[in-house]
């Protein structure tokens, strides 16, 4: 199912997602969006769930995948929506020209 940013809401995904479709959808430009941590978790207590949140202008830990046109760059990160409370495969576009 594709969405635009009206759509990216937790009522809707849940409801798109019962019906054993995948979401194709838009966020917002300010989404609340936070890394997940994999590094050597603490031996008692909580473990450590999220490592900061995402800072669209440094894309340092995000994956490059190549150029798609001149002076457009294409990036993909894995990480944990505070909105939609579920992971994400994000990919973000680029356009160094501007």
């Amino acid at each position: 199912m594709v969405g635009d940013g009206f759509y990216s809401k937790l009522k809707w995904v849940k409801g798109v997602v019962v019906l054993k479709l995948e979401v194709i959808d838009k966020l917002r430009c300010d989404a609340n969006l936070k890394y997940l941590y994999d590094g050597p978790q603490k031996p008692r207590g909580a473990h450590r769930k999220y490592d900061g949140k995402v800072d669209l202008s440094d894309l340092s830990r995000w994956q490059s995948l190549g150029e798609v046109e001149d002076d457009t760059s294409l990036y993909r990160a894995v990480v944990w929506s505070v909105n939609l409370k579920r992971k994400l495969r994000v990919v973000y576009l680029v356009n160094h020209k501007l």
